[in-house]
Formats: structure tokens, C-alpha cells, sequence
């Protein structure tokens, strides 16, 4: 198969597991089990299928969420898209980018390990950052300004968006990490 081929089935297997994941996880009402099936997927999508595949994900999970009653107001989906990119953008550049990576080579160094060091810097920077836009953008903006939600409303709504998210991201870079040594062996060398 050409190379672009694989780029879409791959990223197609991928899409179909993150909807099969909400699916799956939503009857739990869930969010940290949720959101570290979906942050593992987007991390393995960027490790197998790369930075373009792993965006596509990031972007369109919120707005599957939406649609599928896992979130119950619309202004989130952009701050959960930005979120979810800045998650996936700074993994790649921390743990899978090396000085002469382009484009050209950056199937075959997908397949090369990378120091586990690399791997939970990139965890850790990435879910803190992500915190902090969920934080600022749904806490203090969406929630009061948008929506105008006050009290205990604003209070269930603001407490998902806070701490959660570290550790929804962390878990799921943990998965990743663990998972992804079992994909690279039964994936075809590219």
C-alpha cells in the first residue's frame, strides 16, 4: 500500500477507536476514565500515525463528545480543541522530535525509541499545560462570561476542568508509553 494509504487507514482505525472508546466509557459518566481512553489515543495516534493524524483526533473528539451528550455546552469545544492540540503538539516536539527530523524522516524515527526521560517530561509539561487552558478557558471565561453559570452549577462544571485534567493526561500518557512498544512491533516498518 502507498504510504498515504496507511497514513488514512491508520488514522481511520484510530477515529474509529476513540468514537468506540466514548461510546464505551460514556455509561460510566466517567470524566477521568473518558478523558484518559481519549488522551491515551491521541498520543498512540501521534506515536504511530503522526503530528497531522493525531491533530485530526484532538480536534473532532470534542465535538463527537458534544454530539453525543457527553458535554453539555457547545462554547467548551473550542477550549477542549486547543487543549487536546496543545496536549499532542507539545508530546511531539518534547518526546518524538529530534533536531533533523523533517517530514521525509519522520516515518522511520515514529519506529526508533526515544529516551523514556523525553517520554514523561513531555507527559508532565503537556498535561500541565493542557490544565491550564481547560482551567482558564472553561473556569474563567466560559463558565462566568459565556454561560453565566453561578453557584453550584458553575462549581460541579469548574471542578471537572480543574486538577481532573493533570491527571487524565498523565494517565493517559502512562497507557501510551506502555502500549505503544506493542504496536511498533506489529506495525510494518515504513
Amino acid at each position: 500500500m502507498p504510504s498515504r494509504a496507511v497514513w488514512v487507514a491508520q488514522t481511520g482505525i484510530f477515529l474509529a477507536l476513540l468514537i468506540a472508546a466514548q461510546i464505551v466509557t460514556r455509561p460510566f459518566g466517567n470524566s477521568i476514565l473518558t478523558g484518559s481512553v481519549n488522551n491515551m489515543l491521541f498520543i498512540l495516534t501521534l506515536m504511530v500515525c503522526g503530528l497531522s493524524s493525531a491533530l485530526i483526533l484532538s480536534a473532532i473528539s470534542p465535538v463527537i463528545a458534544f454530539f453525543m451528550g457527553m458535554m453539555p455546552f457547545w462554547p467548551f469545544i473550542p477550549v477542549l480543541i486547543a487543549g487536546n492540540i496543545v496536549l499532542v503538539v507539545l508530546w511531539h516536539f518534547i518526546a518524538l522530535r529530534t533536531p533533523q527530523n523533517n517530514e521525509r524522516h519522520q516515518n522511520n524515527e515514529r519506529h526508533q525509541k526515544h529516551p523514556p526521560a523525553r517520554h514523561f517530561i513531555a507527559m508532565g509539561v503537556a498535561a500541565v499545560v493542557k490544565f491550564l487552558i481547560l482551567f482558564f478557558g472553561i473556569v474563567h471565561i466560559v463558565v462566568p462570561l459565556v454561560l453565566g453559570l453561578e453557584g453550584p452549577q458553575a462549581g460541579v462544571v469548574s471542578a471537572a476542568f480543574s486538577y481532573p485534567q493533570i491527571i487524565t493526561a498523565c494517565i493517559g500518557g502512562i497507557l501510551a508509553m506502555l502500549l505503544f512498544p506493542v504496536l511498533r512491533k506489529a506495525l510494518p516498518k515504513r
